[in-house]
This record gives structure tokens, C-alpha cells and sequence, in this order.
């Protein structure tokens, strides 16, 4: 990916910048911008209340409530790309960039405390009519002496999660904080990416115990942070012992990371005013503390965000990393998913991500993860003198489930559906994922009938979690093969099919509903639409 790094320092006269095209591939530059920081950072509650305000918007007043992101949004982008030799250079990057096919990375190395606290993810190219972040992958550098080399990893990605809730702050449902990050990590947690362990307290000694006892690649924080004026130093608010507010300050947080092996190489922070910045020292924010102390990156919110733009910013970054994304692309994938949330919503301004070096690829990992083959074991024919003749009905034909037990794996002769579900081997581990699954509210009493039918049309079924919002039992649809892609889901209620690829064709089909997930078919009523289109998909 080609990338334009800009360096930003005061200047000699007031409110006056300069800028350095520090690298870029069409060259260096200089110059001097003229910006008036302090009206800007006065605006800050006005912007964070706008971007909250847009998640419950309607269309009628969306050009409103954007009117203040939009006018920072070009004042930054006109002071700092949008004039003078810095600008071509910007230009001529993204024109090259785009004739060889790569994305452009944007990364701002902003040397003063005050720059680091303006909202540079709003920069807006009215020219373009785009948002930079949304067009290109915006990260922020923190300059260091030195970097660590992508960490080797086997799937999954383990992610320490912890949720802190003390008394006398503002109580988060610590439940609800963690069964959100659940669901949003529900698919590529059924498909082997990600593992979540949640610590049982977010107290010091409790996290200390956690990061000597084994290796984690991320900390995902959710709770509260602040920002201790006084000290000009960012804080979380982890819970003492006795459920009190224990406020530890960025550079203590560094410590305690530190006595993992190897120290988490991201660290998410889900936490109110978390990526705020400092008026003295650049490295108060709590982000960049953490990344100057070592941590290859955080992504932080830089206002309070809500519950669904959270859910869906840790399923578009998390999923892309454990496909083997660099950060920056994962930010970008993040804000993607936010935006799924409503064609309203600005939270996408809200992450922020610090980058210690230039290397966003933290993780060596396989870009899609090798799912067990499936491995029927054929059963001997009998001996067809005792009137048992091998055939499309007979003992010849059938499979055995290996030892270990897992997927649901039939013949796949020319017989029907009916005809094979007698016939299909179910594991263990698949026989009691449809017990659950048939217990679950809502659930069909077809559920058995439509695994078999599945199987026999030769897919792997193995036991997941269903994709959504509701976190239920479900089969995972699979091609077989070595390399077998997931299509779908067998849910309590429904076929879900995912990819955009057939869903026209798909839609066509009786009794096909479009959801945020895929196209499905209740199999409520019958079992028939929802085969037809696993037919197709098998083409």
C-alpha cells in the first residue's frame, strides 16, 4: 500500500504550522499553514454531541447535525492538504497509488499536543466530496527509536477482554458490555479467527495474574477513562478490591502490560475520552502512552460512542486482523461496519488509531483459516450372500463418523434428501448442537430434517453460534473439502446463506427473506425453499 506520511510542527508566528511531506511516492515537500487551533478545540463537546446525536437522526435532519463535522472537517483538510506543494504531493500520491491498484495510507506524525487533539478523522475533501478517512486509511504515527516485527501467530487470535464497572462511576451492565462484544465477534469466533476470554475483575492483581499466566495478542478495555487535567495525563478506571475506582494513569497501565510475554501487541480501548489528548505533553493521552510505551497499536475512541457503533466497529476490525489486514485497513473496515449501522451515523469519526512505526501488520497469519478436513471412514460391504446387496440403499454406501466426532458428513450418491437422512452420520458434537438448537425460543420442528437434507447434498455441517444479533446454537454450512468455504448457517429458525454473490438468484426463490446476515428461508413450514438454495449455492 503506497503512503504519504506529513509531519506537523508549530511555527514561529503564531497560529502558523509547518508541514513536511516526511515520505510519499511522489516525493517530499514543505510548507507553512496557518491554523487557528484554540476555536477549534472549544468546539469539541459541540462535535461529540453531534456525532452521538447522529445515531438516533433522522434522513430529514441529517444535513444539520453533520453541518459542524463537515465545516472542521474541511478547515483541516484545506490548512493541511488542501493548498501549496504538501497538497500536489497529496494529489500525485493517490493519482499513483490508484493506477497501481493500491489504497492510499494517510499517516499524520502531529509533533504538538494541540494538534493531537483536533479531530483529524473528519478531514473533508470538498473537492471530492469524500471524507479522507473514509476514501483512504488514516492512522496516526507515534515516532519511536525502535519497533517490533510482526508477531507469529496461530489462530485464534486471543483477546483479553475486560470490563470495569467501579462504584461511584456511571455503572455499565457488565454483561451486556460483554455479551455485545460476543455477538459482534460471533462469526469469526465459529470460524476458529478470534477467542475471547473475559477476566472475571478488572481489578490490578486480577490482570497482573492474567497477563504472567499466558500469551495475548490484544486487550480489549470497556469501561470509563478521563483525563486528569491537573497531571495532563490520561487515565482508565480499572476497580479496586473492594469495587472503588482505581484511576491508573497511562504510564502505570504500561507497566502492568508489560509483564506479559510478549506485551499485547493492540490494545483496544472501548472507553470514553480514551484517545483525548493533552494540552503539554504529547503522550498524555492514554493511546499514545501505550504505544510510546510499547504496544504496536491503539485503537481508541476519541468520543463517547454507542452501543451498536461499538458492536459494529469490533466486528469490521477484529474480523479484518484475523484475516490478516494491517491495522490501518482494519480501522478502515471498522468505520465500514459503523456505517452499516445507518445511513445517518458520523460515529465513524469516532475511532482512533495510534500506530508505533510504519508497519501496520502485526500479526503473520493465515488470511483465512484451514478448517478440518472431513474424513468418513467407508464401512466394509457385507457379504451379499445373505440377500444384503450393496447399492444406493445398502451398507456399501453409508459413512462412518470418524473417532473424534464432530462434523455431520453423509454419502453424496444420486439419492434423494429423504432418502440419504436416513442414512446421514451425525457426531456427537453436531447430535448435541441440534438438541440445543431445537430447545431454543423460536425454534422450528423441522430442524432435523433440514441438517439431513443438508448433508446429504454433501456440505459439513459443524456446530457455531448463530451470526446476529441472538446468540443461539447453530450448525456452520461448509463446502467439503480441505479448503471448504462457509455459506451459511442452520439456525433454531432458518437457513442463512451468506455472500452477495448469488443473491439475486437466491432472492428469487419463494420465501427468501434479505437480512443483515444473508438471505434466509425459515424452515418453520418446511424444509424445501431452503435446500433448493443450498442447491444453487452447490453449483
Amino acid at each position: 500500500m503506497a503512503a504519504i506520511e506529513l509531519a506537523m510542527a508549530r511555527g514561529q508566528a503564531p497560529a502558523t504550522f509547518r508541514v513536511e511531506v516526511v515520505r510519499s511516492p511522489a516525493g517530499e515537500a514543505a510548507g507553512v499553514i496557518s491554523l487557528d487551533v484554540e476555536p477549534l478545540l472549544a468546539r469539541r463537546e459541540e462535535l461529540e454531541r453531534t456525532v452521538l446525536a447522529s445515531a438516533v437522526a433522522s434522513r430529514a435532519v441529517l444535513a444539520q447535525i453533520e453541518r459542524p463535522i463537515r465545516e472542521i472537517g474541511q478547515v483541516l483538510f484545506s490548512a493541511l492538504l488542501g493548498s501549496g506543494d504538501v497538497a500536489g504531493r497529496y494529489r500525485a500520491s493517490a493519482a499513483l497509488a490508484a493506477e497501481r491498484g493500491e489504497g492510499l495510507r494517510v499517516v499524520l506524525r502531529l509533533e504538538d499536543p494541540a494538534l493531537a487533539g483536533l479531530p483529524w478523522e473528519a478531514m473533508y475533501d470538498g473537492a471530492a466530496g469524500a471524507y479522507v478517512c473514509r476514501r483512504d486509511q488514516l492512522v496516526r504515527h507515534v515516532p519511536v527509536a525502535s519497533t517490533l516485527p510482526p508477531l507469529e501467530v496461530k489462530p485464534p487470535l486471543q483477546i483479553l477482554g475486560v470490563v470495569s464497572s467501579p462504584r461511584g462511576l456511571v455503572a455499565l451492565d457488565v454483561e451486556k458490555e460483554q455479551e455485545q462484544l460476543d455477538r459482534a465477534l460471533a462469526r469469526p469466533r465459529s470460524d476458529g479467527l478470534v477467542n475471547v476470554h473475559w477476566a472475571p475483575e478488572a481489578t490490578w492483581a486480577t490482570l497482573q495474574d492474567l497477563l504472567l499466566g499466558r500469551e495475548w495478542h490484544v486487550v480489549h478495555f470497556i469501561g470509563h477513562g478521563d483525563f486528569d487535567i491537573d497531571r495532563d495525563e490520561g487515565l482508565l478506571a480499572l476497580t479496586r478490591d473492594d469495587g472503588r475506582t482505581d484511576l491508573v494513569g497511562a504510564g502505570r497501565l504500561v507497566d502492568l502490560l508489560r509483564e506479559a510475554r510478549p506485551m499485547p501487541r493492540l490494545v483496544v480501548l472501548n472507553s470514553c475520552l480514551g484517545a483525548a489528548t493533552g494540552v503539554n505533553d504529547l503522550f498524555a493521552g492514554t493511546a499514545a502512552a501505550l504505544v510510546r510505551g510499547g504496544v504496536s497499536a491503539v485503537a481508541a475512541m476519541q468520543y463517547s460512542i454507542s452501543d451498536e457503533a461499538a458492536v459494529a466497529f469490533a466486528r469490521g476490525f477484529y474480523t479484518a486482523i484475523a484475516h490478516g489486514r494491517g491495522v490501518d485497513e482494519a480501522t478502515s473496515s471498522g468505520r465500514r461496519a459503523i456505517l452499516g449501522t445507518g445511513a445517518q451515523t458520523l460515529e465513524w469519526v469516532t475511532p482512533v488509531m495510534y500506530l508505533r512505526g510504519q508497519d501496520s501488520h502485526l500479526f503473520t497469519m493465515p488470511a483465512e483459516p484451514v478448517p478440518p478436513p472431513p474424513t468418513p471412514l467407508p464401512v466394509p460391504p457385507k457379504d451379499t450372500a445373505d440377500g444384503d446387496p450393496p447399492g444406493p440403499s445398502g451398507p456399501a454406501d453409508r459413512t462412518r463418523e470418524p473417532e473424534q466426532g464432530g462434523p455431520m458428513t453423509v454419502s453424496t450418491s444420486n439419492r434423494s434428501p429423504e432418502a440419504s437422512s436416513r442414512h446421514a452420520s451425525v457426531g456427537p458434537k453436531v447430535a448435541s448442537t441440534i438438541r440445543r438448537m431445537k430447545s431454543a425460543p423460536g425454534a422450528s420442528r423441522n430442524i432435523s430434517e433440514a441438517a439431513a437434507g443438508l448433508g446429504a447434498l454433501g456440505y459439513v455441517l459443524t456446530p457455531a453460534m448463530t451470526p446476529g444479533k441472538r446468540l443461539q446454537p447453530s450448525l456452520r454450512i461448509s463446502r467439503r473439502g480441505l479448503f471448504g468455504r462457509t455459506i451459511g448457517f442452520l439456525t433454531p429458525g432458518s437457513f442463512i446463506f451468506l455472500g452477495v454473490v448469488d443473491q439475486p438468484r437466491l432472492l428469487r426463490l419463494a420465501g427468501a427473506t434479505l437480512t443483515p446476515e444473508g438471505v434466509a428461508f425459515s424452515h418453520e413450514q418446511g424444509v424445501e425453499q431452503g435446500l433448493e438454495a443450498a442447491r444453487i449455492l452447490r453449483k
